[in-house]
């Protein structure tokens, strides 16, 4: 390869020309110069790609869903998880609707198939009872964390 400047020859390994300086790019290209596409070269975007449109952008006939309403549902029925569903975020939601029945379905089977009488006496259903508590309320902060932090539904649009 030759310096487009001088014409020196420069080793491929060089970043300048050894005479005059000039930077070369690391493709033998000299830095600044755009090389054309050959005729015809059209570039195509990988399989299965797919353009994200810029934030803040609200496709044409499109219904923005309600921060106010998003907030509510989060704050009163968020370890439910009907928040996420409203905003269109289903998995979300199914985490939420799954840990709040788990915790609620041990709640009910402790209380009726324990004595409570002699609940000292069974240390194991005392455990149940409070890692059900502790879920219960890891999921109700949860959905009050989401509901402060989260602007934009499940399509990437903002909430107004």
């Amino acid at each position: 390869m030759n310096c487009p400047n001088c014409n020196t020859p420069i080793a491929p390994n060089e970043l300048a020309c050894p005479i005059c300086n000039t930077p070369v790019s690391q493709y033998g290209a000299p830095q600044g110069f755009q090389q054309v596409p050959p005729q015809g070269f059209q570039q195509v975007p990988p399989q299965g790609f797919q353009q994200v449109p810029p934030q803040g952008f609200v496709p044409p006939g499109y219904t923005q869903k309600e921060l106010s309403v998003f907030q509510s549902y989060g704050w009163f029925l968020g370890g439910l998880g009907i928040h996420d569903f409203y905003a269109g975020y289903r998995k979300k939601g199914l985490r939420h609707a799954f840990l709040s029945r788990l915790s609620l379905l041990f709640f009910a089977f402790f209380f009726l198939f324990t004595d409570l009488e002699h609940i000292e006496e069974q240390p194991f259903m005392c455990f149940v009872l409070c890692a059900c508590f502790i879920i219960f309320i890891i999921n109700n902060i949860w959905a009050i964390v989401e509901t402060v932090s989260v602007k934009n539904d499940s399509n990437n649009v903002p909430m107004r």
